[in-house]
This record gives C-alpha cells, structure tokens and sequence, in this order.
C-alpha cells in the first residue's frame, strides 16, 4: 500500500491468545491503528497484543453492544473495522481497504464470511453465505443495543469488499453447544423484552432443519451440512421452549456475561 487507508481495528479480546496472532497479522503495518477492549483475560492475550503493536484497553463486561461502543469511542480513526478474534482476513480484503472513504456515497463496507468447522469450509446451508457491515464511519453508525446478534447500520450505500473472511467460530462441537446454550438464553432475554410472544418451538426448529438442510443444500456438505442443520434446528428449538418458560416465569433478570 503506498499509503495507510483511515481506519481503526478493533476487537473485543477475553482468553483468544491462541487465535489473536493469525486474526491480526494481516492488519500490521497496513491500517493506522489496532485496538483492543481486554475485560479480564488470564491467558496472555493482552501480552500477545501488546508485543503485536495493539492497543489495549482494560474494562469490564457490558454486554456486546455497549463493549463494542466503548471500544469504538476509543478510535482515533475516521473508519472503525469490526474485527472479531475468530476471523481472519484474506490479502484481498486488506488490498480493498485503500477504497475506504473515497466515496461519498458509500456510508459503510460489507465482507462474506465463511465457518471453517472441523478443518473444513462450510459452503451451504444456513452458516454460508454470512454478509455483514464491518467497515463504517466512527461518528456515522447505529447500533441497537442488544444482549445478542447486535449489528451496526449506516446511513448511505453498503459496498461489499472482495474476498471471503475465514469465521473460525467454534473450536469443536462442545465450544459449539456450549455457546449455543448461551445465546438461546440471550436471545430468549432479549426476545421477550421487546415483546415477542412465545410460538410453537417444534414448527420454528423443523422449518429452520428444512430451509438450511433442503432449501439452502446444506446436504452438499455431506455428513458435517447434515450435523449442522440438525444442530441449528435443535438451537431454535431450545430458543423458543426458553422464550416459554421465561414468560411463564414473568421474565427474570437477563444475563449479560459474554458468550
């Protein structure tokens, strides 16, 4: 690059120093900035960063929405790059970053992230294809403040960069069930705080096997499209039968712990 596009990384780190290396590398002496919003790791991640060159600020857990909003506020950059530790960036997305802010009306960047489950790329069904806004202006976003699936908008054209991000989300198939418990009962929280009445779970989880296994050919992914749709339609399951207990409970204090 002949010159530094006017952006801040930033990532929200706790106990990942086995993935922050490889998350970060492509960054390094391409972007301005890297920073990083540590609460409370014990496993040498805020060392790794330090000795990467990152930024680190120390605080506690706030929920994803208002973590990430602090860490944002933090940026000395124009541009804020959503980075999250699970994710690696391809040299061609990086490359793309010099356009960032040249265009008047583009309010904000999206990127194609693709799950790498197992040692393999998954490539249907409902993981594939994941678009999201990661690329947006510091002072020109919205972000809902939400326990789970927060997401940022932007006012203006959403570009999409070239390039698929590798999404590392989950280590094994306990780290997968373990978080899929954690965000049912975010979800459930959530839901029903803004209202959601409680449906049928087994109608909700048989529609979201169908769609992700048949309708988006999860079944091209063989064995591992099969364990994932059945998985995904037993998350949904247990979303809703949670939602029902909870409003039957009349709600209950939501849990803000980080997944």
């Amino acid at each position: 690059m002949s010159s530094l596009p006017p952006i801040s990384v930033c990532l929200l780190v706790k106990n990942e120093a086995d993935r922050l290396e490889r998350s970060i590398a492509p960054f390094i002496g391409k972007v301005p900035e890297i920073i990083a919003y540590d609460n409370g790791s014990t496993d040498g991640s805020q060392e790794l960063l330090k000795k990467m060159g990152v930024t680190v600020f120390e605080g506690p857990w706030m929920g994803f929405s208002r973590s990430r909003k602090a860490l944002w506020s933090l940026a000395r950059q124009s541009w804020i790059l959503w980075l999250d530790a699970d994710e690696i960036f391809p040299e061609e997305t990086v490359r793309a970053l010099d356009a960032v802010g040249l265009m008047r009306e583009v309010g904000g960047y999206s990127v194609c992230r693709q799950v790498v489950f197992e040692g393999r790329r998954v490539r249907h069904g409902d993981w594939f294809p994941d678009w999201v806004l990661r690329v947006f202006p510091k002072d020109g976003y919205a972000m809902d403040d939400r326990q789970v699936h927060e997401s940022v908008s932007v006012t203006g054209q959403v570009s999409p960069l070239p390039g698929i991000v590798e999404h590392h989300s989950f280590r094994d198939w306990e780290d997968l069930e373990r978080r899929s418990r954690r965000y049912a009962e975010l979800w459930a929280h959530q839901a029903l705080s803004e209202g959601a009445r409680p449906p049928a779970a087994w109608p909700r989880a048989v529609w979201k096997f169908f769609r992700g296994y048949c309708l988006k050919s999860g079944w091209l992914d063989g064995s591992l499209g099969f364990r994932i749709a059945f998985h995904n339609a037993g998350e949904v399951y247990s979303k809703y039968k949670l939602l029902q207990e909870i409003a039957r409970n009349k709600g209950g204090k939501p849990p803000v712990g980080p997944v």
